[in-house]
């Protein structure tokens, strides 16, 4: 009788715990076993106890930052400068340098823009608006990304060009069908072709060193400009065109026609090609002084990596010269003042994506920008993938990267040998 009371009162616990007569043997909520601790639950658990602590880890990195740069957070103009130090939209940055009061005021006039048709000085270029006001806003932040490539320009302006290599490897670069189209063998693995015509020698000789430096091969330029200034540059920059380093074209009618005629050259002899102008800088990712590693690791075919990456280009002031700096100081070490975000973007891409989308011959992007082609803020998740967003967003898993055993100099011989006897020096 005790074994029957019993059984009674679980019916009833039952029948009141389900709301239903008759489902005397259905066991209430609360004698059901556990839920299997599943996939689901242990990833949320874990992102729980994860994603504050690396919300604490970069509030300390924040703060260490803060404290290693003190003396320029104190010349900020604006809040936004801050958000350089907790986001970084793609490895890759552009330093584009508008140079002195004097020397913007002379470039961006309404004879070279507007083509003397009543354009105003004030006229909007693009994103920007030039005027007092407009100019003073490229000084909001202090840039000191460029510092690290100060020593490399300080020595390439004195060393004598018969102490640096007379010649380039005429050696091909192969690489494995599997993250290339042919022909697999190249001149060059990295590239860069521009349109330039009124901007004075001595900044394109200085955005040649540099861009030597930091891992292109071989850059192909178009003067759009007058023959007579087509000669005066040949001149100037002989030294590099001796040495197999650069390519001076004269115009082909244009900045669109410039382009066209160099994408027919770099096809089939490059693996990667960049566009942008001569006084547009790039930057390496933070810590590296070649973009060559980063992008080995970018290397592959459609679907693996992305085939075209829009770097983001930031605006540098004059930094408080009115007029140009002397001659022995360089550019990068002259203008160290930008504005606080990037307001435009320029292109590098893998010419295997002229196979497999239709290109276009515009500064800003290589093709008509598409999700699963193009990325341009760019984030690693480790080393299994890159994950492009919030523009164009993609995930692309396992890429490929050029293997180990494949040797990428991270720069030419005309600008290691310069490199190594910059930091003989510094001993």
């Amino acid at each position: 009788m005790q074994r029957q009371k019993v059984t009674i009162s679980q019916d009833k616990d039952a029948e009141q715990g389900t709301g239903n007569r008759g489902a005397a043997n259905t066991p209430s909520w609360s004698s059901k076993p556990a839920r299997p601790y599943g996939c689901l639950r242990q990833l949320r658990s874990c992102c729980r106890s994860v994603v504050p602590f690396l919300l604490l880890v970069q509030v300390f990195v924040f703060i260490a930052v803060v404290i290693n740069d003190w003396g320029g957070i104190t010349t900020w103009t604006t809040w936004r400068c801050a958000i350089g130090y907790v986001y970084d939209a793609h490895p890759l940055h552009l330093a584009h340098f508008r140079r002195s009061k004097e020397g913007l005021r002379s470039h961006y006039n309404p004879v070279t823009w507007g083509g003397g048709k009543g354009v105003t000085a004030s006229q909007r270029l693009g994103a920007i608006v030039i005027g007092e006001a407009e100019i003073e806003v490229n000084n909001e932040c202090p840039a000191n990304n460029l510092r690290p490539f100060v020593k490399y320009q300080r020595l390439a302006m004195t060393m004598p060009w018969d102490q640096r290599p007379s010649s380039v490897s005429e050696e091909l670069l192969c690489l494995p069908a599997s993250i290339s189209r042919e022909p697999h063998c190249r001149k060059h693995f990295l590239v860069l072709e521009t349109v330039w015509s009124g901007e004075p020698i001595r900044l394109v000789r200085e955005w040649i060193e540099h861009h030597l430096f930091v891992g292109y091969n071989h850059i192909y330029m178009s003067i759009d400009s007058k023959p007579d200034r087509v000669e005066e540059a040949r001149e100037a920059l002989k030294p590099f065109v001796e040495r197999g380093v650069i390519s001076i074209f004269g115009s082909f009618g244009g900045v669109k026609r410039g382009h066209m005629h160099f994408q027919t050259i770099t096809r089939n002899t490059s693996f990667w090609v960049s566009r942008h102008d001569v006084d547009e800088f790039i930057v390496p990712p933070a810590g590296d002084l070649s973009i060559v590693p980063f992008l080995r690791k970018l290397t592959g075919r459609h679907r693996k990596v992305p085939l075209a990456h829009k770097i983001p280009r930031t605006q540098y002031g004059d930094a408080g010269w009115e007029e140009e700096p002397p001659l022995h100081v360089s550019y990068l070490e002259a203008f160290n003042r930008s504005q606080a975000m990037p307001n435009n973007v320029k292109s590098i891409y893998l010419t295997d994506l002229l196979d497999t989308v239709e290109p276009t011959f515009n500064d800003h992007e290589i093709t008509k920008s598409s999700a699963g082609v193009t990325c341009q803020d760019t984030h690693f998740l480790s080393w299994f993938a890159i994950f492009c967003w919030p523009q164009f967003q993609h995930i692309y898993w396992f890429p490929q990267g050029v293997p180990k055993h494949i040797q990428l100099p991270l720069r030419p011989p005309i600008s290691q040998i310069l490199w190594e006897a910059a930091n003989k020096a510094e001993r």
